[in-house]
């Protein structure tokens, strides 16, 4: 089962590919981040990396995390 973390962000100057790829880099999985505007999402499986892992990744691609919020789906 994966878990989605739902995320409101700002300083987003990365693009997509390279936001995905710094996920892929820091916790060491595939992660699929996607959303527009200012609401975004990353989808990941929590057996294999954890939520900080996924935040630091975000953090590390320059991104400032305003809200976020953890479901599984």
């Amino acid at each position: 089962m994966e878990e989605c973390l739902f995320l409101m962000l700002e300083g987003i100057n990365g693009g997509k590919l390279f936001i995905e790829q710094t996920l892929n880099d820091v916790t060491g999985v595939n992660c699929v981040y996607g959303g527009g505007e200012q609401f975004f999402y990353v989808l990941y499986d929590p057996s294999l990396t954890d939520q900080d892992a996924v935040i630091e990744a975000l953090i590390r691609a320059g991104l400032e995390i305003r809200q976020f919020h953890h479901i599984p789906v």
